[in-house]
């Protein structure tokens, strides 16, 4: 009995872990996954975030990125011109409100964070970002 009862323990843990696999990434996680994947991409391969960027922005939302990399000198995705391996290991992405996401990271331990805003939401399992301005706004 004692087996049978354990055979059954181990059936519904194994289903239940099944289940937690199939549940969709929260929109903070899949926002979390596009900025490694960019930063690692201006690091390796630049090109690559071109896909990165139609994958997951809407097309109005890349054209103000390229007017503000046009007028400011850097890319407003990581309200920076270049990215390091400290900042992608102190990336957070924290919800601020309704599809509004701060993402926050470090250059060294005791520099001051890196803001930026994303507007994103979940569209059928696919990140979709309407909007990235960094922190913090011109005057």
């Amino acid at each position: 009995m004692k087996h049978c009862i354990s055979l059954i323990m181990l059936v519904v843990a194994v289903v239940a872990s099944w289940a937690g696999d199939n549940r969709p990434e929260s929109t903070e996680s899949q926002i979390m996954a596009f900025y490694v994947a960019y930063m690692q991409n201006v690091e390796n391969n630049p090109a690559a975030n071109v896909a990165l960027l139609q994958k997951h922005m809407t097309p109005e939302a890349i054209a103000r990125l390229h007017e503000f990399a046009e007028r400011h000198d850097f890319d407003a995705v990581i309200n920076g011109q270049d990215v390091c391996a400290h900042g992608m290991e102190s990336l957070k992405v924290t919800p601020v409100e309704e599809n509004c996401y701060f993402v926050t990271y470090k250059w060294d331990e005791t520099s001051e964070p890196t803001m930026i805003c994303v507007k994103a939401v979940d569209a059928d399992g696919i990140l979709r970002i309407s909007d990235i301005i960094p922190l913090p706004l011109e005057n």
